[in-house]
């Protein structure tokens, strides 16, 4: 009896030292891969995310452990590049020139009678804000009034500046609910307009392309965006890609589309059913804001590079690709276990 209990204890013994021994070369793994690659979170899936510039012989590919230098044509190990290894701006996505918004600050506001001024400079009357708060208050005896809230925050652009300015009214009503609105105003010196953008779209980026600007964004619900929208800024006018795609009215409520990016003048949609990657579809726009269907269904992102190769990004992040050709690289048997630190 006592060797039998003897050899059921051995065993598990054994089990639970080779369990040990697994988890420490897991979480060895996990650590290593998370100090080297500078990974935020230790179960973070490692990505591709973009590909931002190139160079005669590069691809610089964003990646949410770092930026990699890989050949281009997408053999051998790439580099992890340091601090001192970017010798370029990288504030590109796609190859294009991204904008920022910058805020305001609040010393440099004014709000009287309903106007709102940047720097003494005439901006917008938001009076229509204004009467709804106070239709709020008066049929919400219970709250004590409070004063609408905006901030404002401005883009540079080639020779205008574009205003966003975030407007809450009600603020009793807790967040998300909060009614929460966004205008746009493009002018320069002291002339501005209203630009023809639901109050309801929130911008998420934007990006310069050859004169025109990509606005991106939708309907933000705490930290996400849905009822995803595009909105192109071409000369004098606004196009509303959700009308070029046709996607106006209730039935098309839950389809939302995203920015993938530009090649040879063409604008790259993604179409989807409230974000339902399967149903998703590709769209190419055209100078003249036509929409045609596109052949490809695997796409994050795309990059056209000097010499002209479209490179992809698949859907789920592993894998780079060049457009017609029989070349694949993929992340987990290049750049998640080989990688090199550049100086």
């Amino acid at each position: 009896m006592s060797k039998k209990r003897n050899k059921n204890l051995f065993a598990i013994f054994m089990l639970s030292f080779v369990f040990v021994i697994i988890v420490s070369f897991n979480k060895t793994k996990v650590e290593a891969f998370s100090q080297n690659k500078k990974v935020k979170n230790k179960s973070e899936v490692p990505k591709y995310e973009n590909i931002i510039y190139d160079d005669e012989t590069s691809l610089y590919v964003y990646t949410n452990f770092g930026l990699l230098k890989i050949n281009k044509d997408l053999e051998g190990e790439s580099s992890l590049l340091t601090k001192k290894g970017m010798s370029f701006k990288y504030n590109y996505n796609n190859g294009l020139k991204k904008i920022k918004f910058e805020d305001i600050k609040d010393s440099n506001l004014k709000y009287k009678n309903n106007k709102l001024y940047v720097n003494d400079v005439f901006i917008c009357d938001l009076s229509s804000y204004e009467k709804r708060n106070n239709k709020f208050y008066k049929d919400h005896k219970k709250y004590l009034k409070k004063p609408i809230y905006y901030n404002v925050s401005k883009a540079i652009l080639k020779n205008k500046s574009l205003y966003s300015i975030e407007i809450s009214t009600s603020v009793d009503i807790p967040a998300p609910y909060t009614p929460r609105f966004v205008e746009f105003y493009i002018g320069k010196n002291k002339e501005f307009e209203k630009l023809a953008i639901d109050n309801s779209f929130k911008q998420r980026d934007l990006y310069e392309e050859e004169g025109r600007y990509i606005l991106t964004g939708g309907k933000q619900y705490n930290q996400d965006f849905v009822f995803g929208n595009v909105f192109v800024l071409d000369d004098d006018k606004v196009v509303d890609l959700r009308k070029t795609m046709k996607l106006m009215g209730s039935e098309n409520m839950w389809e939302t589309i995203e920015f993938r990016g530009i090649i040879d003048d063409n604008i790259i949609l993604k179409k989807s059913h409230d974000n339902d990657d399967e149903k998703k579809e590709y769209y190419l726009i055209d100078k003249n804001y036509k929409a045609k269907k596109w052949k490809l269904k695997d796409i994050k992102n795309m990059y056209k590079s000097k010499e002209g190769k479209i490179y992809i990004i698949n859907s789920d992040a592993d894998e780079i690709r060049i457009l017609n050709e029989d070349k694949v690289r993929k992340l987990f048997d290049k750049d998640y276990i080989n990688y090199k630190i550049s100086d």
